[in-house]
């Protein structure tokens, strides 16, 4: 995988990562209660959960897989919670048949 430079706006960043369509990945970022406005950002410029928040998003655009995250501490931040209403998300949209 290529270096991605973090000085680029979060959505070019991401876009030299992974294949997406932008209403995917605001799907997902919407998923984890993330302003869209993160997207005109330069990455630096993001909060370490930013940061975290729009790589997730970035791990659960894929459709045939899902991440298993571990992280002992996500407790208290919320991100456990976040994790789980995506999942549930996700798999009530693969259960319908749904992308």
């Amino acid at each position: 995988m290529e270096e991605t430079d973090v000085n680029q706006l979060v959505f070019y960043a991401l876009q030299e990562l992974a294949d997406f369509e932008q209403w995917e990945l605001e799907r997902e970022l919407n998923l984890l209660h993330v302003d869209l406005d993160v997207l005109r950002r330069p990455f630096l410029s993001l909060s370490g959960g930013e940061k975290t928040k729009v790589l997730l998003s970035l791990l659960f655009l894929e459709e045939q897989n899902f991440p298993l995250i571990d992280d002992d501490q996500s407790f208290r931040y919320g991100r456990k919670k976040d994790c789980c209403r995506i999942f549930e998300a996700k798999k009530a949209r693969i259960y319908r048949g749904k992308s």
